[in-house]
């Protein structure tokens, strides 16, 4: 994130003539000092302490006199002062409590997936590019590495500025106007829900208290501190032209206008997006082997962006998505947006993500998400009276393509991923086996595989294995129909390019080691399932 670090001696040292920084870890192994600079504190600096009775600034010392503030160097502090004196200091957003997130990075790392969001601790305070800002913290746990980011959506999401904070006052002037948060991440697995006594001492322990001073005060809504007859309130005062708005597992970001035009029913609004966060977590096993991630999924307004996309931290939405995003009563028809970005970020890689699915296995989420809001499947959909699942079997089943082939189009190519969903689970009632699955990709040290030598053909491959060994059955005749198991070297654009190779020697090796298991033969058909045929196949 390039946050400059801010070191104080407590002790000083007297005489310095070299520094020596010792970096024990750095992010790929790469690490500069581009810039640094040595300071001492200035013998004129106003001493605040004989104004403020504490460090937080949010109480005047007994006997402070008008002609005292008034003598105040500082304006900011002045008014500040000025106000307390009166008992006019809105303090509302101003002076608030953050507690801890576990970095993103942790479950990331953990789940093989993207990273959720940086953005759990939101402000309800808007900076202004060039206007300074006061920033005051008081006690700091040890280790604490707070920060304050400014993010301009105008400019795109990534359009962020981090600063780090340190006890006692801080004066930044920001080179970016937005919405402002307060970055307080630590390693610890404290998760994102506090539901137990100890879970949330952990997280008192790690809570920092911070007073943005005089701050420009936007709002946000919070299901967990506000209710939904406040709602209207909240958008009517809002002073900046973003506002987020926070469930249990999701984050909207979006342009206060629309939410005015759009979400009558904040509540409703959060529980579609907490419910289609937590449908994909929990169909990946999460829910189940204990992983959930410990930060929000972040949904949000970029007005740099062209089309929806998600990358590490958010996924974002152009403001034309407007309607689609924030209307809760057509949520159910208008949720593949979200849940196929969604999908992105969970997809497991490289088990699951392999060269020339980018835009496939994310949808295995997608439509889960789609079927759970009582909506048909999009695989149902026709074109000339024909279904995808139709075209998927013409071009691929049919023909007897390679299932990598760009002869077929990725949701043609999504069907056998969605048929193994239908027969495993809803016919067979094998609960558990996209859970096992995802998990077996989350944990396995995929070196063995050798991809660098072999391509990526190998996770393929490795897919028909563990689908076979998880749900006992011999899916070999399924996987060769959909060309899982038809030789292939190309190389395969999907969004870089990749040379990709299954050979007959590996494809016999691979059917030798499941025959050998003397697995369950699975219905011959099951390439020919789909939503209206399935109750066809129980045995």
């Amino acid at each position: 994130m390039h946050t400059p670090l801010d070191f104080t001696l407590d002790t000083p040292v007297p005489d310095a003539k070299y520094v020596r920084f010792v970096v024990h870890s750095a992010y790929m192994k790469r690490v500069s000092c581009a810039e640094m600079d040595f300071f001492e504190p200035s013998k004129n600096r106003f001493d605040y302490r004989s104004i403020f009775a504490d460090d937080l600034y949010t109480q005047l010392k007994e006997g402070v006199t008008d002609n005292l503030i008034k003598n105040m160097p500082d304006n900011e502090m002045r008014k500040l002062a000025l106000a307390l004196s009166e008992g006019n200091y809105e303090s509302k957003y101003r002076v608030a409590e953050y507690r801890p997130y576990q970095h993103p990075s942790v479950m990331a790392a953990v789940n093989r997936t993207s990273r959720y969001s940086l953005s759990d601790n939101p402000t309800g305070i808007y900076a202004v590019a060039g206007e300074k800002l006061y920033i005051a913290l008081d006690k700091l746990y040890r280790g604490a590495d707070i920060s304050l980011m400014v993010r301009d959506l105008n400019g795109g999401y990534g359009n962020s500025k981090t600063y780090q904070l340190k006890k006692g006052l801080n004066i930044i002037e920001p080179t970016i106007g937005g919405l402002i948060y307060i970055l307080n991440h630590v390693e610890d697995n404290i998760p994102l829900l506090l539901e137990n006594d100890s879970d949330k001492q952990r997280a008192m322990d790690k809570t920092v208290k911070v007073h943005i001073i005089m701050g420009k005060v936007n709002g946000y809504y919070d299901c967990h501190k506000n209710v939904p007859e406040e709602w209207p309130e909240i958008l009517e005062n809002a002073q900046y032209q973003d506002m987020d708005v926070l469930g249990q597992y999701a984050h909207v970001t979006w342009r206060v206008s629309d939410f005015q035009t759009y979400t009558s029913d904040v509540t409703m609004l959060l529980n579609n997006y907490d419910k289609l966060v937590w449908l994909e977590e929990e169909f990946i096993g999460l829910v189940k082997y204990g992983k959930l991630f410990n930060n929000r999924m972040h949904f949000s307004i970029d007005y740099d962006a062209t089309s929806p996309n998600a990358s590490n931290y958010r996924t974002v939405y152009p403001p034309r998505n407007a309607a689609k995003i924030c209307d809760p009563l057509r949520f159910d028809v208008n949720l593949w947006g979200p849940s196929h970005e969604v999908g992105h970020m969970n997809q497991t890689r490289p088990g699951l993500k392999w060269i020339g699915t980018t835009e496939i296995t994310n949808n295995i989420l997608s439509l889960y998400v789609q079927t759970s809001f009582g909506q048909p499947g999009r695989l149902l959909d026709e074109k000339d009276g024909k279904t995808v699942y139709d075209y998927g079997l013409e071009k691929v089943v049919a023909k007897k393509i390679p299932h990598n082939s760009s002869q077929a189009d990725v949701f043609e190519r999504l069907v056998p991923f969605w048929q193994l969903k239908l027969y495993m689970i809803d016919v067979l009632k094998k609960e558990n086996f996209y859970h096992d699955l995802y998990e077996y990709f989350r944990t396995y040290d995929y070196e063995a595989l050798n991809a660098d030598k072999y391509t990526q053909g190998v996770y393929q491959l490795d897919f028909v294995r563990q689908v076979c060994r998880i749900s006992g059955l011999n899916m070999l005749d399924f996987f060769e129909k959909w060309g899982f198991l038809t030789p292939i070297d190309a190389d395969i654009n999907d969004y870089s390019k990749a040379r990709f190779t299954i050979t007959e020697g590996q494809i016999t090796a691979l059917k030798d080691e499941v025959n050998k298991q003397n697995y369950k033969m699975p219905h011959p058909e099951v390439h020919l399932i789909n939503e209206n045929n399935m109750y066809n196949y129980n045995d």
